[in-house]
């Protein structure tokens, strides 16, 4: 499935109001554990077991991802964000892989809820 990147506040809107899990990756350019942790929420996007989940990215180094990113109060980077019906259910702030692990399976288990 991949990890697709979202370019603008109102596709970013549309995106988690949806009636699918969503989770994100607010990431800058100039931040090493992002670019460290990028490969890992791509492998997650293409693992069979969390094809339930819809993966996302946001450039936060623009203007629209600045916007995206002071919308949702984030204070570090990376901050992995999981949503649900337009609520949000999940946040990583950090490059932990266990917790990344952990929020993208409690967004799998969302579907059986």
């Amino acid at each position: 499935m991949g990890v697709t990147p979202i370019n603008s506040r109102v596709e970013f809107q549309r995106i988690i109001d949806g009636d699918k899990i969503v989770a994100i990756d607010l990431w800058e350019e100039s931040c090493e554990p992002c670019k460290r942790i990028a490969p890992l929420f791509e492998e997650y996007s293409n693992d069979p077991r969390f094809s339930s989940i819809e993966f996302y990215s946001v450039n936060c180094s623009g203007r629209e991802g600045d916007n995206i990113a002071q919308e949702t109060r984030i204070s570090a980077y990376p901050t992995f964000l999981l949503f649900h019906s337009g609520n949000k259910v999940g946040e990583v702030g950090g490059a932990d892989r266990e917790k990344l692990l952990a929020m993208v399976i409690k967004g799998a288990a969302l579907v059986s809820v």
